[in-house]
Order: C-alpha cells, then sequence, then structure tokens
C-alpha cells in the first residue's frame, strides 16, 4: 500500500521566531499567565495582559495557577492593617479577572499551591466538610461558579497540553532564573511551560526525541513583599501558538518593563479594561485600598 510521506517541515529559530512551510499553520493561540495572588495583583500590569489579549484574540486563556491569594488562611503571620477578606476576594477575582475575560471561548482556571490554601485549611481545620456533596462543596470552582461561567477548572498537580507543551503551574523552586525551568523539564522530561517562580526563565534541550524547550512564565502580582527585600521576580506572560494535529508548537515570552509590553513594536501600555469598562478598583474595594495604602506590600510566602 503506497501512502503520502508526511511533509518535509523546514523549522528555522531566529530570535524566537519560526519559519513554516506556507501550508503548516500555527491555527490555535493561547494566552497564559499566572502568579496573580489576588488581592495583590498589579492592576497596571494585569491591565497590559488584557490589552494583549483584546488585540490578539486568543482561542483561549489558561489562568496558570496563585490566582488566588488566601492570605487570610496562609500559615504565614498576617498584617492586622490588612482589612480584605476572603468573600471581598472571591468578588475582586470574578469582576476584575474573570468578567473581562467572559468573550474568549476558551478559558482554564488552573490551581496553584495559594490556591491550595483553601483545601488545606479545610482539611486542617474542619476534616469534616470534606463529606460534603460535590455540588455543595467548598470549592475554588463552587465559589466562583466557574463551571457555570465557561471555565475548564484543573486542580494543583495536573496540566493541560497545547499541542506538545505541557502547561502546569509548577512544584519546585531553584535559585536562579532558568534553573526551575531545567529542573520541571528533567523531572517531567517534556516540554512544559510553568509559572509559580515569579521568574522569567528559559531553558532548552535536545535529545533524541528533538528539541525541547521549558519556561518560567513570570508573575502578574505587585513585586514588593513584605517577607522579602529586592526579591528577583520578573512580571510578565506568554503567547502559544500551537498546530492541533501535529503538536508543533511556538512560545513568544513576553516581559512587562514599566507596564509596557512590546510585541514587534508595537507598545501596549494597559488600557481600562474591567467588566464595566471603568477602573475604579482602589475606591470601590476597601481591601484593595488598605493595601495599597501600605506601599504596595504583599505576602506571598511559598
Amino acid at each position: 500500500m503506497l501512502t503520502a510521506a508526511a511533509p518535509k517541515i523546514r523549522i528555522l529559530f531566529v530570535q524566537n521566531i519560526v519559519i513554516l512551510p506556507k501550508d503548516y499553520k500555527l491555527d490555535k493561540l493561547f494566552a497564559i499567565a499566572g502568579d496573580l495572588q489576588y488581592p495583590f495583583l498589579d492592576m497596571k500590569a494585569w491591565k497590559v495582559f488584557l490589552e494583549v489579549v483584546k488585540s490578539e484574540k486568543p482561542d483561549g486563556v489558561i489562568l496558570n495557577g496563585d490566582i488566588l491569594d488566601f492570605y487570610q488562611i496562609s500559615n504565614y503571620p498576617k498584617d492586622p492593617k490588612r482589612s480584605t477578606t476572603i468573600d471581598k476576594d472571591l468578588e475582586g477575582v470574578k469582576k476584575y479577572i474573570l468578567d473581562p475575560l467572559q468573550f474568549i471561548n476558551e478559558r482554564w482556571w488552573m490551581d496553584g499551591n495559594h490556591d491550595q490554601r483553601l483545601e488545606r485549611y479545610l482539611i486542617k481545620n474542619a476534616p469534616a466538610l470534606k463529606w460534603l456533596p460535590k455540588q455543595k462543596a467548598i470549592t475554588i470552582p463552587n465559589l466562583l461558579n466557574l463551571h457555570e461561567e465557561g471555565w475548564v477548572y484543573k486542580p494543583y498537580g495536573d496540566y493541560y497540553q497545547l499541542g506538545k507543551l505541557w502547561v502546569l503551574h509548577g512544584f519546585m523552586v531553584r535559585q536562579h532564573s532558568g534553573l526551575t525551568a531545567r529542573a520541571h523539564f528533567d523531572r517531567l522530561g517534556t516540554s512544559v511551560i510553568i509559572n509559580h517562580t515569579h521568574r522569567l526563565g528559559t531553558y532548552y534541550s535536545t535529545n533524541a526525541r528533538g528539541p525541547h524547550i521549558s519556561v518560567e512564565n513570570g508573575c502578574l502580582c505587585l513585586l514588593k513583599p513584605d517577607w522579602m527585600q529586592y526579591p528577583n521576580w520578573q512580571q510578565g506572560f506568554s503567547l502559544v501558538h500551537f498546530n492541533t494535529s501535529s503538536g508543533f508548537f511556538n512560545i513568544q515570552q513576553l516581559p512587562i518593563l514599566q507596564r509596557k509590553v512590546v510585541i514587534f513594536g508595537k507598545r501596549f501600555y494597559g488600557k481600562d479594561y474591567n467588566s464595566s469598562g471603568e477602573d475604579k478598583q482602589s475606591s470601590k474595594d476597601p481591601g484593595r485600598q488598605a493595601m495599597e495604602a501600605t506601599s504596595e506590600n504583599y505576602g506571598t510566602g511559598k
């Protein structure tokens, strides 16, 4: 039996640009951001992400873990000046993060270790509540009505694939940029994009199966924690183009510098995008206002 040979693909990497044959298309685009850690989200950086999403119109968005911080139930000392409550944080996540992304067709919520603080708190302090029926359980999907709002939920430790690229929050930390990406590649043995470290970094490896990449995807939270001086963190996010049949993908990592992103010479400053088209978070959200009054500090101990 004669079968048509698979087309030969010529791939040339030039400063993160991929050259492919005209008939070989990257037919899907996803935007990936993580470590928002609401209510300690940097709203200016978040607006940059939203502006890029509005401009590029991706097929899907992945919030890659630590969307919520759950500061109130962490194991770390709490600043009594912070008046934010869990119910206010949930309202803020819906209003400022989920609602502005409702126009995106595919939306994924990936839990991170900070999101998991809720489950750990219940297991430690109220284990009987874990036996509630799934539809009545105290979980992030239920508290935010994720399924009803069209979001796909993945628990901490799970992953999603964009072609041959794994997307997960991450579960290891190394000291320098790129080393955590390498550690995840060594453990998983495949191309992967993670958050978790609050850093931007890239690691490449070529083996018998071909070239691989592992990426640390930065953060969108504020950069002045009260538990660490001069943290080695970088804000940013990524756009991933991929081919649904072959699995081939290309990652464009976008650092946010001075609350701006540049894509092929076009600058994105972060316009006012929320569910009502207004930017009045500080005046309407007392918890947020209290934290901004404390010099944009936040506590996000791992």
